[in-house]
């Protein structure tokens, strides 16, 4: 009897792994596949927006610099699907430190100079990119 007791334990515990590492592989292929559209950063100074670029039309990396209040700058580079400050007037760095960014997850900011970077899949960003309950 306890024999069958332990089988029966870990018949449950494979079906547990099995859907779970099932669950994950979805997960990833479902954001794969969402990587094939358009990418749009969307940079905000002071809450406004003030640039919109394409990542998917980038052909050759380059850099343009923000200036904020106070002689404030920062120092955008674009590549080929990513955005990142790649230099900041600001004391503390954070914002370069943070690197550069291909999804919409977790956007650029740096707080001293009030820049925002975020990505989305439409240039105004409207649409939600995910939804979590």
């Amino acid at each position: 009897m306890k024999k069958r007791k332990e089988y029966k334990t870990i018949l449950i515990l494979c079906v547990i792994i099995a859907a779970v590492l099932s669950a994950s592989l979805a997960a990833i292929l479902l954001s794969r596949r969402n990587t094939a559209k358009n990418k749009y950063a969307n940079i905000y100074q002071d809450g406004n927006l003030i640039h919109t670029i394409d990542l998917t039309a980038v052909k050759q990396p380059y850099t343009f610099t923000i200036e904020g209040k106070n002689g404030a700058e920062n120092v955008i580079e674009v590549r080929k699907g990513e955005i990142g400050i790649s230099s900041a007037s600001c004391p503390d760095h954070v914002c370069v430190k943070m690197g550069f960014i291909s999804t919409g997850a977790i956007p650029v900011t740096c707080l001293p100079n009030h820049i925002v970077i975020e990505i989305g899949n439409t240039a105004d960003n409207d649409m939600p990119d995910g939804v979590a309950y």
